[in-house]
């Protein structure tokens, strides 16, 4: 997806794994655990592959269940030293992330019939993406930034797109130094697409020509841009729509800030509204508790099975999952254990399983990112920062009108505590 115009030859490597693991269900499912796309990438241009991307709609993945299956192209002319890698793991039932897997694999199979790498004119615009170091297929938040980009570059076909994943926050920093301190005549944009890049754009110039936005971080970085999504208000409302449920906070790790802003509206949008208790489980001391999938598995039936043996936890009980990309842990558990309920987080979850997820909350970065880019395209300049809450359309609670557990309708629940969230969120921002 990133091709330098300086290496004529060059080599690409792509491999998807499909494993269907333990699920046994009747219903068609795919389970797609890891993807490894190995670029020596720069720029090229997104109309060599616009036809190709408009084909994805149409595309159909096979049921797979209990198979492996490795497929990797290599174009060989040239061997290439250094690899840029992205990694993921994620659902099916995560569509969001669809497109990203069919558009590098169609990519790779395109470039393999070429054998030479094609020679990008120069670009009036350009867009360079730094990931996070975490890379994508988590299935929930950095899925859906992609989107965005991705749907933004499908619209935009001039618009040169340089997608990369550093190695580390150090790494990124190199590279957002050397962004800075470019020249040329192109329209630039630089999106560093998680706040785990805070320090390193802290204290830096503004660029010489083009913009530089940072994604989900409170912080004003002078001379460039920020926003953020804030989650009390949709937490909130969470919380008082699982007004029946024992609830239990699931967070990947303590003191992240979006963590714990989330936490704490569903704590009280749940004491608000139920009479049932709210407990709250950390699986890990850090950032490592964002990709820990196998023991995010074994951390909640361990848990689980402590304290229902003591007849502490008792009762119908809903997860609130601030996991990242352990979500899918938790999902296989609800697969062993038939008694609990899990919030969807990030995408709508619905499709997993409509009696496991009662409701969604859903961030829109996709449509946050649109927003920002179709003004960069139209020379609008970008607010120094902005944040965007429960009433705008970039963070949503989806009901699943499939949901019929006792009775509960959670488009009326919905309904009911929507108006309350708004205000307990504005009274949230003047703490």
């Amino acid at each position: 997806m990133i091709i330098d115009p300086q290496l004529p030859d060059f080599v690409v490597t792509a491999v998807l794994t499909v494993n269907g693991g333990d699920h046994t269900d009747d219903e068609e499912h795919t389970m797609v655990n890891t993807l490894r796309f190995v670029p020596e990438v720069k720029y090229i241009k997104w109309s060599q592959l616009n036809s190709i991307y408009n084909s994805i709609e149409s595309h159909q993945m096979k049921n797979i269940t209990g198979k492996s299956i490795d497929v990797k192209w290599t174009i060989k002319d040239q061997q290439v030293k250094k690899d840029t890698r992205l990694q993921g793991r994620f659902e099916q039932i995560m569509r969001a992330f669809f497109s990203y897997v069919y558009t590098l694999l169609l990519l790779t199979a395109l470039l393999a019939g070429c054998g030479k790498a094609p020679v990008s004119e120069p670009a009036s615009r350009e867009l360079t993406v730094l990931i996070g170091t975490d890379g994508y297929g988590d299935g929930s938040y950095n899925d859906t930034m992609l989107e965005g980009i991705l749907g933004f570059c499908k619209d935009h076909p001039d618009v040169n797109l340089s997608l990369q994943q550093p190695e580390s926050v150090a790494d990124a920093g190199k590279r957002l130094d050397a962004w800075l301190a470019e020249e040329g005549s192109a329209e630039r944009a630089l999106i560093l697409a998680s706040n785990s890049y805070e320090d390193i754009l802290r204290g830096k110039p503004a660029p010489k020509n083009g913009r530089v936005l940072i994604l989900e971080t409170d912080d004003v970085f002078p001379g460039h841009s920020s926003y953020i999504i804030r989650r009390y208000g949709a937490s909130w409302l969470c919380g008082a729509m699982s007004r029946i449920f024992v609830g239990v906070i699931f967070k990947a790790m303590d003191g992240n800030d979006m963590i714990e802003e989330s936490a704490r509206g569903f704590a009280d949008g749940h004491s608000a509204a139920s009479d049932q208790e709210t407990y709250t489980w950390t699986l890990a001391n850090g950032p490592e508790g964002f990709s820990m999938r196998d023991s995010t598995y074994r951390f909640v039936h361990t848990k689980y099975q402590e304290l229902y043996s003591t007849g502490d936890f008792f009762g119908d009980i809903l997860f609130f999952p601030l996991l990242g990309g352990s979500l899918p842990g938790l999902f296989d558990y609800s697969r062993y254990n038939g008694f609990i309920h899990i919030a969807g987080m990030d995408v709508d979850c619905t499709a997993y399983n409509p009696q496991v997820v009662p409701y969604s909350l859903c961030v829109n970065n996709h449509l946050a990112l649109k927003m920002y880019l179709e003004d960069w395209l139209a020379g609008k300049p970008w607010p120094e920062h902005q944040q965007f809450g429960l009433e705008s359309e970039y963070i949503q609670v989806v009901s699943n009108q499939q949901f019929d557990f006792k009775n509960q309708n959670m488009a009326a629940l919905y309904e009911a505590y929507y108006s309350q969230a708004v205000e307990k969120e504005k009274a949230y921002e003047k703490e």
